[in-house]
Parts: structure tokens; sequence; C-alpha cells
């Protein structure tokens, strides 16, 4: 299995003075989380960051380089970010191995969404991501909702969720993670109009 590779560089922790100009470089502070339970400081490029968890997703496995020394694998733990903002603040990592089962938090991704347009149907997401348990090669990167099985009035539960095999989830199956409804359509919104026009006039 081939994996993508993120290169960091270690750094001494300095404070808040340190992490800013690090952000204005386009560099994101960090640490990882260690199999040995140590933690190394770090820094990432947030171009570099961003187009991992675009092209990957936030549950991947990936090769972390540190200051190009023989790379481990690793996963996102956590992002934090500025709120009611897309400025990440601290990304934390975590070493894992390839033979011990971890938990993730795998996000939903809609797929043949154009199906939904096409039949005026629109989704409520619950919840953004679902928990899971396995081993980190079996995590998938997202989990898929094909929007041409879903139509007006279905909902979907933790229990309706196809996951991979070795791959179980860490939440009540009968939570409800989706709603399916249908877009409120024109000619009623044109009705609603005409009634209230009617009643100006009558006034």
């Amino acid at each position: 299995m081939k994996y993508a590779t993120l290169k960091t560089i270690s750094r001494q922790p300095k404070g808040t003075r340190a992490n800013n100009r690090l952000r204005k470089d386009g560099l994101i502070p960090g640490s990882v989380l260690k199999l040995d339970k140590s933690t190394q400081p770090i820094s990432i490029k947030k171009s570099e960051l961003m187009a991992l968890i675009n092209s990957h997703g936030r549950a991947a496995v990936f090769k972390l380089a540190i200051d190009k020394k023989k790379a481990i694998f690793a996963m996102i733990r956590d992002i934090e970010v500025l709120p009611h903002t897309d400025n990440i603040l601290n990304v934390i990592l975590f070493e894992v191995s390839l033979k011990e089962e971890i938990k993730a938090s795998v996000d939903f991704r809609i797929i043949n969404e154009e199906s939904l347009l096409l039949a005026k149907l629109n989704t409520t997401f619950y919840q953004k991501s679902l928990n899971v348990t396995g081993l980190p090669n079996n995590i998938p990167d997202f989990i898929d909702i094909d929007a041409k099985k879903l139509k007006d009035g279905d909902s979907l539960a933790v229990k309706d969720i196809v996951l991979p095999e070795g791959i179980t989830a860490d939440s009540d199956p009968e939570v409800i993670v989706l709603a399916v409804s249908s877009f409120k359509s024109g000619p009623a919104t044109a009705e609603v109009e005409e009634d209230a026009e009617s009643d100006q006039d009558a006034e």
C-alpha cells in the first residue's frame, strides 16, 4: 500500500510569539505523540497539510518525515482552529502501529450528489463524522453515502452505514446521522406570494 508523505521540521517550544511568527511564514505549530509516550514538537507547511487532508481525508494514515529522518506512520488526532475562521492554530498528530487497532473519527461524504439536485432533495447531517475502531490500514479516508439510494423522507442511522471489513462503529446504532427532505417547490411559493398580494389589495 502506498502512503502519502507529510514533511515536518522539529522545533523548540518557545511560546505564543514564536508560534505566531511560524503562522505568518505559512507554517503550523504542532506536536507528535509517539508510541514511546514522548512528544515531539514540530512545524508543518500549511499548504502541504491542507493538500493531504483534501486528497486523503482527516482519517488517513500517512508517512511522517521529521527532519528528513526515517519516516514513521502517523494520523491526525486534532486540529485547533481559531473560532469563526479557517485559521489553523495547532495540529496534533500521533504515531500508529499498523498491527494495532486504533480509534478514529471518519468524515461522511456524499457521492453522486447530482442525484439530489435532480430529485430536488436536501440532506441534513446531524453529525459530520463517525467514531470507529480498527486497524489503521482498514480505516477509510471517508465514509461514503450514495445519493442515488436516497429518497424523500429517508433517514440513516449508524446501523444503516456500511463500513469496511474489520471496522466497527463506536456509536449507538440507533443514532440518526442523516435525514432527507424535499426542497420547497416554486409554484407553492408563488401561491403564497399571490395570496399576500391579494390581501394587500383587499386592504
